[in-house]
């Protein structure tokens, strides 16, 4: 069995210095909802073998919050630039190619892309769309994460950090 956590950037400041969306941070609110996110996702007792994350600012800094909670080692902390905006497709291809030998598995990224490819798994999990920083964790019966959207899947959780 395979578990997924899809997950959308926390909250992020509307502007960058130098006017790039690549290098926008977390605001003040988005750190508050990354260490709210990351303390739900630790009392429902999961263990996240890795955190696979959009090389922008933003997701990275998502990540380290939630891999620092979760104790996440930093060779299990990567960096996917393809995951920068990437649609549906873009990260169904990335799942499956995901080692085997790790179980549960943290992905951080961008919307629509990560509300799309959500509810391609599980119906309307989140019907509109992922409030920043919320989280859509799916397990599937898939022994390799090549099956994993082919697979039974079912939802285990969605939650949102307010």
């Amino acid at each position: 069995m395979k578990t997924l956590f899809i997950i959308r950037h926390a909250n992020a400041e509307w502007k960058s210095s130098d006017k790039m969306d690549f290098s926008r941070a977390l605001n003040p609110l988005g750190i508050k909802e990354a260490k709210a996110i990351a303390q739900q996702l630790i009392n429902k007792n999961f263990f996240v073998d890795a955190i696979i994350y959009s090389s922008a600012l933003r997701t990275l800094q998502t990540a380290e919050i939630i891999a620092n909670a979760f104790g996440v080692f930093e060779n299990r902390r990567i960096a996917e630039p393809s995951l920068y905006l990437a649609n549906s497709d873009k990260i169904e291809e990335l799942v499956s190619q995901f080692p085997d030998e790790l179980n549960c598995i943290a992905i951080i990224a961008h919307n629509p892309g990560v509300t799309d490819f959500a509810n391609t798994l599980i119906t309307h999990a989140f019907m509109y769309s992922m409030p920043t920083c919320a989280v859509v964790a799916v397990r599937s019966n898939a022994e390799n994460w090549s099956a994993f959207s082919t697979g039974k899947k079912e939802l285990l959780f969605a939650l949102s950090p307010s």
